[in-house]
């Protein structure tokens, strides 16, 4: 296993079991897993990494610590094998520790059990949307929760009403799988958490209109959100230098289709891009930035790394840094407002 030093980064691991091959491992890990989030201690999920199945695990709560991490390794050590994974008693159990994985998997585990796994990126944006939510136990909707359930787990953790509204929502009570444009709540909610949802939908003027009128007077309006217009060649290259190679049999990422389909169209990047955004009917930041600024009270706004959760053994600090140093442009939005 990775040292826990890093545990603010992302460890993978399994528990070992001397003498079984690797359908046998990954049979018992599965199972392991499952009984964690049953246990309601905790939550991984999993990877495949050089053909190994492991297990992985990232802290997306801030209020997590070395102790809520410690508390799941030690349930995986001290947990009673599944049935269908045990082996003789004669065989001990321990944890490989030096499993020929790196730290290219991603995960989520949280004290409760409830966060969303699989996406750093709400790691590190919870931060800033927790800080500009209103006090529990707030009503709050997420409009473009995707299918993972986005920040509902971590919002009903936190004590609040929530509900994620996306045609890909996962099922739940908590959940409803519509359109934001076509979504008829029974009364307006205290805030709306918007993330990435924005500069992808049909009719933007019609979606911030709807924004508007999900929301009770003086609510609140949280948006984190991508510029695809400053996206430009040299930040293209930059991440596209620092792009792990997908895993055999994985499907690439969405920063290596576009450094392949770059190259194959024979254009200038920004002519690539521009085309691109048309062709795809993406909403510039700029464009959401007016249609926010015309319906709601800004409270704040800043410009923002993006793209360093899908790259190799870089972190947010590290795109900041080379945003600061001019060599890279911010793709990011963080937007908070309120409805007048």
């Amino acid at each position: 296993m990775t040292s826990l030093a890093s545990i603010s980064g992302v460890v993978c691991f399994r528990r070992r079991l001397h003498g079984a091959d690797e359908d046998r491992l990954e049979q018992l890990n599965r199972s392991l897993a499952e009984a964690l989030a049953a246990s309601g201690q905790g939550l991984v999920s999993s990877t495949r990494l050089r053909g190994r199945f492991a297990l992985r695990m990232c802290v997306l709560n801030h209020t997590s610590g070395t102790l809520d991490v410690e508390r799941v390794l030690d349930w995986f050590e001290r947990d009673p094998l599944p049935p269908a994974a045990a082996e003789p008693p004669t065989l001990p159990l321990t944890y490989d520790r030096d499993p020929p994985i790196a730290r290219q998997g991603r995960c989520a585990v949280h004290r409760m059990g409830h966060m969303t796994p699989d996406d750093p990126w709400l790691a590190a944006v919870w931060p800033f949307v927790r800080a500009e939510l209103p006090p529990t136990p707030a009503s709050v909707l997420e409009m473009g929760c995707g299918s993972l359930g986005g920040f509902v787990p971590a919002l009903l953790d936190a004590g609040y009403q929530a509900v994620g509204v996306d045609p890909e929502a996962p099922d739940g009570p908590e959940y409803q799988r519509v359109e934001i444009e076509h979504y008829e709540p029974l009364h307006p909610v205290d805030c709306v958490v918007a993330s990435l949802s924005l500069h992808h939908v049909a009719e933007l003027d019609t979606a911030l209109d709807q924004l508007q009128a999900l929301l009770v007077p003086g609510g609140a309006l949280v948006v984190v959100e991508w510029a695809w217009e400053r996206f430009d060649q040299a930040t293209a290259q930059w991440s596209f230098a620092r792009l792990a190679s997908p895993e055999p049999g994985a499907e690439p990422g969405w920063l290596h289709r576009h450094q392949e389909r770059w190259a194959a169209s024979g254009k200038l990047w920004d002519g690539y891009l521009r085309d691109w955004a048309t062709e795809e009917g993406l909403h510039p930041g700029g464009a959401i930035l007016r249609g926010l600024d015309a319906r709601f009270d800004r409270r704040f706004h800043a410009e923002s790394p993006y793209f360093f959760a899908e790259l190799a053994d870089t972190s947010e600090a590290e795109e900041q840094a080379a945003i600061d140093a001019g060599r890279i442009r911010a793709g990011g939005i963080r937007y908070a407002a309120t409805r007048p």
